[in-house]
């Protein structure tokens, strides 16, 4: 399955991220005096258990979801080879 998000590596391997396929950017946090703040995790399953908490808490509504948050069949994506 495709989706917005995937987590990845930096270019120099250094630590684990996730990039927002539809913003072409790493993820990050607003901090309350509006800085961004990177989400950078030292293992690839720290990165994938923030993702999947995501998910659940997009799905319940327990937080609001970005557009397209869902994984949807690699047809489906601009980025399926056809």
């Amino acid at each position: 399955m495709i989706g917005r998000y995937l987590v990845t590596q930096l270019p120099d391997q250094s630590r684990w991220v996730i990039l927002d396929r539809h913003m072409w950017g790493y993820c990050t946090l607003l901090d309350d005096n509006d800085n961004l703040l990177p989400l950078q995790w030292s293992s690839r399953a720290a990165a994938e258990a923030w993702l999947r908490d995501c998910y659940r808490r997009w799905g319940n509504g327990t937080i609001p979801a970005p557009s397209d948050w869902r994984e949807r069949p690699p047809e489906l994506s601009p980025w399926h080879q056809r």
